[in-house]
């Protein structure tokens, strides 16, 4: 059994700061708000840390674990597909609807994505960049809201 310095020297001493609900949170919130500022590790197989202000290259598990890396990747990948065919959906009815409704339209048209209702809702609650709340429940487009008198 190694002792706790033999395990530090191995692999590095622990960083509380880079725990991975913490690093997957801030990258699902930049995607969801301004997907531009993403990181390179997110879009990228081969990336730079430099000028990262996520984490720093040495105690970031995205640039020491690939498959965390990858993990992130994959899921930030399934929620770009739902939030496209929740746009789809939405243009192709042309006006906001409740979000129930849209639900079950995108697990109709797309039962490919194996998206439940309570992940439909919830991207659609959290991607504000692509959806407006315009009354309780009803979701919309943002080029739909409309200006308050």
């Amino acid at each position: 059994m190694q002792g706790g310095n033999e395990i530090e020297e191995e692999y590095g001493a622990y960083d509380f700061s880079s725990q991975p609900s913490r690093i997957e949170y801030t990258v699902f919130n930049i995607a969801r708000n301004n997907p531009e500022e993403l990181p390179d590790c997110m879009n990228h197989y081969q990336f730079s840390c430099r000028g990262c202000y996520i984490e720093n290259e040495r105690t970031c598990l995205i640039a020491r674990d690939p498959y965390f890396a990858s993990y992130l990747r994959y899921r930030l990948e399934v929620e770009r597909s739902l939030r496209k065919a929740i746009q789809t959906v939405l243009r192709e009815h042309g006006r906001p609807m409740y979000w129930d409704i849209i639900a079950d339209m995108v697990k109709a048209r797309y039962p490919d994505l194996e998206a439940p209702k309570h992940t439909i809702y919830m991207v659609l609650n959290t991607c504000k960049a692509d959806f407006k709340n315009l009354e309780p429940g009803v979701y919309g487009l943002p080029e739909w809201e409309t200006p308050e008198a």
